[in-house]
This record gives structure tokens, sequence and C-alpha cells, in this order.
């Protein structure tokens, strides 16, 4: 008898231990997770700062590329048009028209 209670009790202490091992592995396993998640969203906002600053020098050369033909245009005398009439309102799409539904009066 004793030796089963002594093999039991091994068994429980065992288990208890694995228990607790487990609960650190975890903890361990929540930690590590959350600094992949904290290192991964820095990296994502690198590249966003990144892309953001491509496109402000993007932007900024395109300003100038305008500017420059700006520049070298002409400019219109006064009471020129620059477009027809006729061709202007070529450009304008009409609006579509409004289709009003009208719910069923229920009995």
């Amino acid at each position: 008898m004793t030796q089963k209670s002594t093999m039991a009790e091994a068994k429980e202490t065992i288990a208890d231990a694995a228990k607790t091992g487990v609960e650190e592995l975890k903890t361990v396993a929540t930690e590590a997770i959350g600094a992949a998640a904290a290192a991964a969203a820095g990296v994502v906002m690198n590249r966003v700062a990144e892309a953001l600053g491509a496109g402000e020098r993007k932007l900024d050369e395109g300003a100038a590329v305008a500017a420059k033909q700006v520049a070298a245009q002409p400019f219109m005398s006064k009471g020129s048009d620059p477009v027809p009439a006729e061709s202007a309102t070529a450009l304008v799409k009409p609006r579509p028209k409004r289709v009003r539904v009208r719910k069923k009066k229920s009995s």
C-alpha cells in the first residue's frame, strides 16, 4: 500500500510540475507574441513613413515640373476663350435623373 501511495504522490507531483511549466510556457509565449507584434508594428510604421516620404518627394518634383510648364506657356489676352463654348459644354456630363421609389402601403 505504501508503494501505491508513493507512486500516486509522485504522479501528482509530476502532474503539478507539468501544469506549472505549461503556465510559465504560456506566459513566455504571450510575451513573445506581444514583442513580435510590437516589432511588426514598428516595421509597418517605418515602411509607411518611407512610402509617405517618397510620395512627398514625387509631389515636390511634380509641382516643380508643373510650375515650369505654367511659366513656359504664353499668357492669354483678355477676352480670348481657351476652349470654344461648344466643346466646353460637351465636356460637362448631365446629371442623372433621380428616381423615386414609393413604398407599398401595407393593408
